[in-house]
């Protein structure tokens, strides 16, 4: 019997001979189900058809090799983790976020969702977190999952940010 992964989330599911009826990320009020529906494939047919290789390791940080290291921050989902690349912009660094670190319309800021389907925001806590964790990197670009570059002054803008978001939060950026 398989493991089924949903096609949109990628989370594996318990082995069962059918796929499953419906995926528990999904169906979290975070995340959304494809307008096509749901739809599943397994670890092996993800190797035969893209030659994947799947990287298990434990821990917060994961160094893939010199001068490229993985980072989970967690912020919208536990797992949630970004890749700092120590000698990319001409040595200067980069941060790989995806969507855990999200870059802004003005890309001199960066911003941290919950859930970026249903626009839930994170709590202050865990910007904070997520701030401190980055703060001893070096880097000075970050690129995001939906083709956003902070170009310039990267480590800076995520620390400005999380301020903002967390005045925000507390209703000391602004009263409306």
């Amino acid at each position: 019997m398989p493991y089924y992964i949903c096609k949109t989330c990628g989370v594996q599911h318990a082995q069962t001979v059918n796929p499953p009826n419906s995926c528990l990320i999904c169906d979290d009020e975070r995340q959304y189900i494809h307008p096509d529906g749901q739809s599943w494939t397994t670890l092996e047919d993800m190797r035969e058809k893209e030659n994947l290789q799947n990287i298990l390791k434990s821990g917060e940080t994961l160094n893939m090799k010199p001068g490229l290291d993985l980072y989970r921050l967690g912020g919208h989902f536990k797992g949630g983790a970004v890749l700092h690349w120590s000698n990319g912009n001409e040595g200067k660094g980069c941060l790989l976020t995806g969507d855990v670190i999200t870059v802004a319309a003005d890309r001199n800021w960066v911003s941290f969702m919950y859930s970026y389907p249903n626009l839930i925001p994170l709590p202050a806590s865990k910007v904070e977190e997520i701030a401190a964790k980055v703060k001893p990197l070096q880097f000075n670009r970050i690129y995001n999952a939906f083709s956003k570059v902070v170009r310039e002054n990267a480590g800076e803008a995520v620390q400005h940010s999380a301020v903002r978001y967390i005045k925000a939060l507390n209703s000391e950026l602004f009263h409306t």
